[in-house]
């Protein structure tokens, strides 16, 4: 365990990417996600709250024993 918090709040370690590689990295996936994102035919939000809620009721209320 002592390790594992080591490596998380240390350096990087020998043979890593510098700074700037990793920062480019960074840079070029962030782009790929936003350029998936807006090319996504997804809505920007969910549009099944209703549909699901009432799923999970009817569901609960379908297993529940008679007389309660």
């Amino acid at each position: 365990m002592e390790a594992k918090r080591a490596a998380e709040h240390g350096g990087l370690p020998d043979g890593a990417p510098g700074g700037e590689r990793l920062e480019a990295d960074l840079d070029a996936l962030t782009a790929r996600l936003e350029d998936a994102r807006d090319a996504s035919a997804l809505p920007d939000a969910p549009s099944a709250h209703d549909a699901l809620h009432d799923l999970v009721v009817r569901t609960r209320l379908a297993g529940r024993p008679s007389g309660e």
